[in-house]
């Protein structure tokens, strides 16, 4: 305990370090080790109290074979070929599925994921300060996606706290290693055009029934029961750095750990009388069960550990009892669960700065140095980080000109431009292209706007060329000033 503590004065004074000395001080550090399953880290902190997340394996968050990915905006899904390992795009037209075989390769590549060891906080999935009409189920639109993700210092959904990746609780340089990656989650059910739930391929065939998920017998772990959602279904991809855990990464965890359950973390431990309790927290998978609860309640894990795993349990979604140890269940979206967010690690792009890998001596783990942006003398915290790519110093385009000032007017998406205004000028730029228009004048970047990761990013000198001259970068601290 003693030997953690310490660990914790350390975390905080490397926090509280510049970005000017973190460079200088990063040279000599190792890069991330080989994982173990099971290896623990620091990194940030909430309410405070450095962050404990832990890794238990790789994760590509794959589509597997019986589920599919669904675009609402054009009607369109994309699955498994039942023939061969390649995908299929299916478009409804008039009555009928047409499939084309594609190539179909979204962030497959199996990634480090890190979750977080104990319940950090307590908070609705959905609250009623959100701008929707109501409450919702569904990952994409919930409240507590955005504040996840969130650099703002004041969310109102959550009583005006910070967002969850704020400089309140992580530095850029760790934020850094987080990847923005493509999220897959299931669809609320009531929210799946019926186009796609009567075709009969088979993506709602049995979907929450008693049937075994993706080919994998999972009442053969022990104390595992049944927990997966069905025979598969559709999902929605969004891009998120934090998001919660769903079924199978629990699952993961269930068979890797024999148990998936969370207590709080030191923090809440004084705030709670049950302090060993083992809490319900959220999954971010929509509850799906009948047309009189749709939308308004998500997945859980209860926390609860049954000491006699022979009595019954009843399934949310159908009419058959099972044996299970920690209970998945649902809970309405404005109750307050707990909160442990997860995260893709930038292995690339990490370092560790002391410890062993141990829960009393975890991996302390930050990133490479990173470029830090001051407007006026005020560091600018960005969700996108700037970088350099060919020497060249690249901002993330819609984030810094937001922070100046400017109005974006229009995104052409056919012609892959923007036009924008600032105090009185007109901007127009065009992706691929190193000229810029700064009302009806035109000028030469020398570097192009370019698609980042999906990010349109611009040269610094778009900002010299747009906004002021007085833009200044020391390569030694790895700052730009704009003043």
């Amino acid at each position: 305990m003693k030997k953690l503590m310490n660990l914790i004065i350390v975390i905080t004074i490397i926090f509280s370090l510049n970005t000017s000395l973190c460079v200088a001080q990063t040279e000599n550090l190792q890069s991330l080790p080989e994982l173990k399953q099971g290896d623990y880290f620091l990194m940030g902190k909430y309410n405070d109290e450095p962050i404990l997340w832990r890794y238990v394996n790789n994760d590509n968050n794959k589509i597997f074979s019986n589920d599919a990915i669904y675009d609402e905006t054009n009607n369109i899904v994309i699955k498994k070929s039942d023939y061969n390992d390649k995908y299929e795009i299916g478009k409804f037209d008039n009555g009928k599925f047409y499939f084309d075989e594609i190539n179909y390769n979204i962030d497959m590549e199996s990634k480090v994921l890190l979750y977080s060891d104990k319940i950090l906080c307590f908070k609705e999935f959905d609250t009623v300060e959100d701008l929707h009409n109501k409450e919702t189920n569904f990952w994409k639109e919930s409240s507590i996606r955005k504040w996840l993700n969130s650099t703002d210092l004041n969310i109102v959904e959550y009583n005006k706290e910070s967002g969850f990746i704020s400089r309140t609780n992580f530095t850029n340089s760790q934020r850094s290693i987080m990847i923005n990656s493509y999220i897959q989650t299931y669809w609320p059910i009531e929210r799946v055009s019926k186009d796609i739930i009567k075709y009969p391929f088979g993506l709602f065939k049995n979907m929450y029934g008693e049937t075994n998920a993706h080919g994998d017998n999972y009442y053969t772990i022990p104390r595992v029961g049944y927990m997966i959602t069905g025979k598969g279904g559709v999902k929605n991809i969004t891009q998120d750095k934090i998001f919660l855990l769903e079924e199978e990464q629990i699952y993961n965890i269930f068979k890797s750990f024999d148990s998936a359950v969370s207590q709080l973390s030191e923090g809440l431990k004084f705030e709670y009388e049950k302090a060993n309790y083992n809490y319900a927290y959220w999954i971010r998978s929509p509850y799906n069960a009948n047309e009189a609860e749709a939308g308004i309640n998500g997945c859980i894990i209860s926390g609860e550990v049954l000491e006699d795993t022979q009595n019954m349990h009843h399934l949310p979604y159908s009419n058959i009892d099972f044996k299970v140890g920690d209970k998945y269940t649902k809970s309405s979206v404005t109750e307050k669960k707990g909160i442990r967010p997860a995260f893709y690690l930038d292995i690339d792009n990490a370092i560790i700065l002391s410890g062993t890998g141990t829960k009393e001596d975890p991996y302390v783990l930050d990133g490479k140095p990173v470029i830090s942006v001051n407007l006026n003398n005020t560091e600018l915290d960005f969700y996108d980080q700037p970088i350099i790519k060919d020497g060249i110093i690249m901002l993330p385009m819609d984030e810094i000109y937001k922070y100046i000032g400017a109005k974006t007017i229009d995104w052409n998406n056919e012609y892959k431009s923007i036009a924008m205004e600032y105090n009185g000028n007109y901007i127009y730029m065009m992706l691929d292209n190193k000229g810029i228009i700064v009302n009806g004048e035109s000028y030469d970047m020398g570097y192009p706007m370019t698609m980042i990761d999906d990010v349109a990013y611009v040269p610094l000198t778009a900002i010299e060329m747009t906004i002021t001259q007085n833009v200044t970068w020391n390569g030694e601290q790895y700052r730009i000033d704009i003043n």
